[in-house]
């Protein structure tokens, strides 16, 4: 799974227009119809990866659902992405990240290892049987839809997987995959076309998921960046700038553990945490005491008795650096206020503060809705 951040960065919602059957041009983009829940998307991705590193033409149908959940961690355990009440993706996950007591930042191997090593939790087991008796066959249906008439919603899976057999050779009609046993078996075809077109249809797939999960996450920010594990945070011009402040400031305290920071061994830290805003804009950021960064991790600070003292701070480091001309600076403070650093720079403490009042408690009201912890104080 490494890599994808990469990937979406471009999303599109267009394929190639060389299809490997020209008849069937319009049916791709129709796997993701009417979609209800996140199946299909990550099934889809799993399925991509799968035809792109192995030139095997039969795929085990548990080794995608593996890949699945997989895909799922860091958006429902790092970033608590809401993928809506009728989403099973999310609870399995969670059930993984309950019984393995996997830290949250794990590595692909390490989640995928976890995963397999709990498959036979009754819960776990049961999640990924419903899985196996629906996406497979349904990621395939626009290519049987016209066949299958009227059946028993029982009957659909077999089908599904009959005539999915049966077009198998038909060059008009044929679908990427038909149902082997526990194993998907592949068109020589299609997996030629997915192999020279890779990026793009993988591009296809989180443009929808992108959409599908936008829906149900209308307020939260940073979404496209929430879909993979983090990479490294280039934090080190925001502590070049904290660490000018400080040295001109030679009193200056933690405003959680109110020690005096020493410029050269101090934390940046995300106010709001970064796991909820995915950015290191420098309005959201702050000079603290290391043990006091530790003990916030990915919390909410309280704000009724952090807010102010955080205002206060950044009103003087967003002074400091006007009265130095450090324009640039300034910039993520101009997005932020929606108002350029002349008119920021004439506001008083007060004004300053209600205005990024304005701004955070919004935001952390969402960050609480979404899950993420309240009332962090800091406790020596």
């Amino acid at each position: 799974m490494g890599g994808r951040k990469e990937i979406v960065n471009s999303p599109s919602h267009k394929l190639p227009d060389q299809l490997p059957f020209g008849e069937v041009r319009n049916l791709l983009p129709g796997i993701f119809s009417n979609t209800s829940t996140s199946y299909k998307f990550f099934f889809y991705l799993a399925l991509m990866d799968a035809i792109h590193k192995t030139d095997d033409l039969k795929i085990p149908i548990n080794d995608l659902l593996i890949d699945m959940v997989a895909r799922v961690w860091y958006p429902v355990i790092f970033f608590k992405v809401n993928f809506g009440w009728q989403d099973q993706l999310a609870n399995v996950v969670l059930k993984v990240k309950e019984v393995s007591k996997l830290k949250d930042d794990a590595n692909d191997e390490e989640i995928k290892k976890a995963i397999k090593a709990h498959q036979e939790n009754p819960e776990v087991r049961q999640a990924l049987k419903n899985l196996s008796l629906f996406v497979p066959y349904r990621l395939i249906r626009p290519w049987v839809t016209e066949q299958i008439g009227k059946v028993k919603d029982s009957q659909i899976n077999h089908e599904i997987a009959r005539l999915a057999k049966a077009q198998f050779v038909d060059r008009k009609t044929a679908p990427p995959y038909y149902l082997l046993e526990d194993s998907l078996f592949l068109n020589l075809q299609w997996v030629a076309y997915v192999k020279e077109n890779y990026k793009v249809l993988v591009d296809f797939g989180y443009w929808h998921l992108l959409e599908y999960l936008q829906k149900r996450n209308p307020n939260v920010p940073g979404l496209v960046s929430k879909l993979f594990r983090p990479g490294s945070r280039a934090l080190g011009p925001a502590r070049t700038y904290w660490r000018e402040f400080i040295l001109a400031q030679p009193d200056f305290k933690c405003i959680f553990s109110g020690k005096q920071l020493n410029p050269k061994g101090f934390a940046v830290d995300h106010f709001l945490p970064w796991s909820f805003v995915a950015h290191d804009q420098l309005w959201n950021l702050l000079p603290i005491d290391k043990s006091a960064n530790s003990s916030k991790s990915n919390n909410l600070p309280a704000v009724d008795a952090y807010l102010h003292d955080f205002a206060r701070v950044q009103r003087d480091f967003f002074q400091f650096n006007y009265t130095h001309e450090h324009v640039k600076r300034l910039e993520d403070f101009s997005l932020f206020f929606k108002e350029k650093p002349a008119e920021i720079s004439l506001w008083d403490e007060n004004s300053f503060f209600e205005r990024m009042k304005s701004g955070i408690l919004p935001q952390h009201e969402i960050a609480l809705n979404m899950g993420f912890q309240k009332g962090w104080k800091y406790t020596p």
